[in-house]
């Protein structure tokens, strides 16, 4: 047992055959170092396994972003061709009445004028919402009261302001004009 013993291997190494193969025994600190070093590998590995996963995930979102618009801009191509068909406008009902406020008729969506636009068929939401939002929309009377007085407030505080800055511009020029007199008194 002696003779297969580390340090004997050493002691013989280093006395008669320096060629002779004995591994080395890591010391603590050498061992702490080691496996600081693999756990440092084992979480980079890690990073770069699970950074590969995300760049996965992020291109198939994309794919599918990519799908669902496509099919989207599909549906709505449908739609509007759809709509070319129907007489007046794409209203099975037939024109409308006059238009509401900002162009829009209450409850119903605007009308295309040109190409036709890219965006989803009205859904029953959309309708309600825009049917709330003509109801509670202030009138043109309303909204230029409130522009008038938006307009008088911003004048009142810029006039404030400005007598502000001409005060202290004219107590700087009586505290100059003190010192100067006290000046040309000595």
């Amino acid at each position: 047992m002696h003779l297969k013993g580390r340090r004997h291997r050493l002691q013989y190494k280093k006395k008669v055959n320096p060629d002779l193969q004995v591994e080395v025994k890591p010391s603590i600190r050498a061992r702490k170092i080691q496996e600081e070093k693999m756990r440092k590998q084992m979480q980079k590995e890690e990073y770069w396994r699970r950074r590969e996963e995300e760049e996965r995930w992020r291109m198939e979102m994309r794919r599918y972003e990519e799908d669902m618009y496509w099919r989207r801009m599909e549906e709505e191509q449908h739609h509007w061709d759809d709509r070319r068909r129907i007489p007046d406008g794409g209203y099975p009902h037939g024109p409308l009445g006059p238009l509401g406020l900002l162009g829009v008729r209450p409850g119903m969506p605007p009308q295309p004028q040109g190409p036709a636009p890219l965006r989803r068929p009205d859904s029953s939401d959309d309708r309600y919402v825009m049917t709330k939002h003509a109801t509670i929309y202030p009138t043109e009377e309303e909204l230029q009261a409130v522009q008038k007085i938006v307009s008088i407030t911003e004048r009142a505080l810029k006039l404030v302001s400005d007598n502000m800055t001409d005060m202290k511009r004219t107590r700087a020029k009586r505290e100059m004009l003190k010192k100067t007199a006290v000046k040309t008194e000595l």
